[in-house]
């Protein structure tokens, strides 16, 4: 089991069998939510205050690298990736960058930003719909949800959903 510790920027990964904490891997800064690669080797973890994602060996329980991200015009500090979903071929991972009002398309081979799509205000979670061809990105701060077309990189439609929307579930 893994978990967050976002005062001590750690991740405390857990015996399931006696619920002791058997390592500790320091990460970024504020580490929030996580997604494992697609062969579930390795583990991505946004780092809210740290304008990255940490990447996590499964096997050796150590800290392979660190994606940074960068917007034009922005200072680091407004980059808080929170939110991040994976592509159904495991290519690419999209992470919500919060604060920097963008959803960034990284490859996972690479760990390069390809792509940055803007959103609305403070992207914060992120899913897919069943075939991938969809993200939909909820804008905690524009109090809406951005449609992104995955193949073109592109926003399609802004749709309204109510105050401080955080969390999205596609039941397609």
């Amino acid at each position: 089991m893994y978990v967050t510790s976002e005062v001590a920027n750690m991740v405390h990964v857990i015996d399931t069998g006696t619920l002791q904490i058997v390592k500790n891997i320091a990460v970024g800064k504020r580490p929030r939510r996580f997604a494992f690669s697609a062969d579930g080797s390795e583990l991505w973890v946004t780092n809210e205050l740290g304008s990255s994602v940490s990447i996590i060996s499964v096997r050796d329980l150590a800290l392979v690298a660190t994606v940074p991200f960068e917007v034009k015009g922005m200072r680091a500090d407004d980059i808080t990736p929170v939110g991040l979903a994976l592509s159904r071929d495991g290519k690419t991972m999209y992470v919500g960058l919060g604060r920097a009002n963008h959803v960034a398309f990284v490859d996972v081979a690479t760990r390069k930003t390809t792509q940055l799509v803007l959103v609305g205000k403070r992207a914060w979670g992120l899913a897919l719909n069943r075939d991938g061809s969809r993200l939909f990105v909820v804008n905690g701060l524009s109090d809406d949800m951005t449609v992104v077309d995955t193949a073109s990189a592109r926003a399609l439609k802004t749709v309204p959903v109510g105050r401080v929307p955080h969390t999205v579930v596609v039941d397609d």
